[in-house]
């Protein structure tokens, strides 16, 4: 991926590939954030879905009570999106920390524009949990953050 900037971002998720964990108590699944028309970390990034919503929705809600920074991470890799809220526009950073530091995209989103995505990832997460039965303490800490949006 290149260096690239632009002025929306979208979580991109595949919820036909979403698959249970042998324990049936957590889900993995394609999922990555669009910027421009290249995808963070890559297109087919395949990660725990279900953890993720959950800590995504934690740093949304970090963003969402004042004007700060945060970090949304990946479960797998080097790989984050730094966040900076500045009134009501979010600024984000793609990084690449396989060898050092590297921004590879940067963009800008309202909150509420980026409250939408990260929402309606975790709503999919959540629907395919119920739908197939997977349970724990993910689950109900996902299902209790969205409960609070």
């Amino acid at each position: 991926m290149t260096t690239i900037s632009s002025t929306d971002v979208r979580i991109r998720t595949e919820v036909d590939s979403y698959q249970p964990t042998s324990n049936r108590s957590g889900c993995t699944g394609i999922v990555n954030w669009e910027v421009g028309n290249d995808c963070f970390p890559d297109d087919s990034w395949n990660d725990f879905v279900l953890v993720l919503a959950y800590w995504w929705l934690s740093s949304l809600k970090q963003l969402q009570r004042s004007e700060c920074s945060t970090v949304f991470r990946f479960m797998d890799g080097p790989f984050s999106i730094e966040c900076e809220r500045i009134g009501a526009v979010v600024h984000g950073k793609c990084i690449d920390d396989r060898r050092g530091r590297l921004v590879v995209a940067t963009w800008t989103q309202t909150l509420g524009g980026l409250t939408d995505q990260v929402v309606s990832f975790a709503k999919s997460v959540l629907s395919y949990c119920d739908q197939c039965s997977i349970l724990g303490t993910d689950v109900d800490q996902l299902r209790s953050e969205l409960s609070i949006m």
